[in-house]
C-alpha cells in the first residue's frame, strides 16, 4: 500500500507499487516511505534458530508473538500452549516441533472507507478474504508452521480442513462466525 493511504497498483508487480525489483542482479529497492515486512516466514525463522541455540543448554521454548518453538522435553512431558479460541483458551501439549498462527483478527485497520487487514492474497495482491479468521498449525519448524497456517487461512475453512486432515498437519481453526475446529489428526 502507499504510505499516503491510497492503493497504487503498479503493472505487473503483484506485491503493489513502490517496489522495484531487478531480476537480473537480484536486487528490491524500495521508493521513500515505503516499508519491507518480511511477515511471519521471518519471525518464524528467528523463533527456529534461536531455539536451536538455546536448546543445546537445555529444554527451551522460544515465543515470538504466535510463533513458537520447542527443544527438549520439559520435566513434566509436555509443553502446554495456549490457543486462544471464541470458547476460550484451548491448551495444547508439544512435546517437539513449533507452533504458528497466522490471522485477521489482530492486524486491522480502515482505508477508503473498508476494513483491511495484514493477511495478503498474493493471487491479487490485497487482504485475503476468507471465512477463516485464525489458523493454529503444528509443524516440525516455526518456518513450516507458519507457511501453512497462511496456506490453510487464505484457503478458507472446508478446503483447509480437508486439506489438513488428508496431509495430517494439526491445527486449530476459528471460523469468521466463531466455531472451533480441529483438524489433521488434532484432537
Amino acid at each position: 500500500m502507499a504510505p499516503d493511504g491510497e492503493d497504487r497498483g503498479h503493472a505487473g508487480a503483484r506485491c503493489g507499487g513502490g517496489v522495484t525489483v531487478d531480476r537480473a542482479s537480484g536486487a528490491i529497492e524500495l521508493e521513500p516511505g515505503f516499508h519491507l515486512d518480511l511477515g511471519g516466514i521471518a519471525k518464524g525463522d528467528a523463533v527456529d534458530r534461536a531455539a536451536e541455540l538455546l536448546g543445546r543448554a537445555g529444554p527451551c521454548l522460544v515465543n515470538a508473538g504466535g510463533d513458537l518453538a520447542v527443544r527438549g522435553v520439559p520435566a513434566d512431558g509436555l509443553w502446554p500452549v495456549g490457543v486462544e479460541t471464541p470458547n476460550g483458551e484451548l491448551t495444547l501439549g508439544l512435546e517437539r516441533g513449533a507452533l504458528a498462527t497466522s490471522g485477521r483478527d489482530r492486524r486491522r485497520w480502515t482505508r477508503g472507507g473498508a476494513e483491511r487487514h495484514h493477511v495478503i492474497d498474493p493471487a491479487s495482491g490485497r487482504p485475503a478474504e476468507t471465512d477463516l479468521l485464525r489458523v493454529t498449525v503444528r509443524a516440525e519448524t516455526a518456518v513450516a508452521a507458519e507457511v501453512r497456517a497462511k496456506a490453510l487461512l487464505l484457503a478458507g475453512a472446508q478446503a483447509a480442513r480437508r486439506e489438513a486432515d488428508e496431509r495430517g498437519t494439526p491445527c486449530v481453526l476459528v471460523t469468521a462466525d466463531e466455531r472451533t475446529v480441529l483438524a489433521g489428526g488434532l484432537l
